[in-house]
């Protein structure tokens, strides 16, 4: 997802490198390997804001909890708050 590719941008490093991405069990399935995947950018997405500032955290932020929406809208929210 962008959410987790502006996560790798901001830390220089890989989802897959992450400690807590680490710690996961192995996931048998491709539902479980996207679910670990999520959960740990969730908690990465901590630390953006230390690293990348306020604006960058929320556009990061955006893509992981705005992004769910279902309206027309969702190009113009995307430039609106991430680009």
């Amino acid at each position: 997802s962008l959410g987790i590719i502006l996560l790798e941008l901001c830390f220089d490093h890989r989802l897959e490198d992450h400690p807590v991405r680490k710690k996961s069990p192995p996931a048998g399935d491709v539902h479980s390997e996207a679910a670990f995947d999520l959960a740990a950018a969730i908690k990465w997405l901590q630390s953006v804001e230390d690293e990348a500032g306020e604006d960058y955290a929320a556009a990061v932020q955006w893509c992981f909890t705005g992004a769910v929406q279902t309206s027309k809208s969702w190009q113009a929210d995307l430039i609106k708050n991430v680009v």
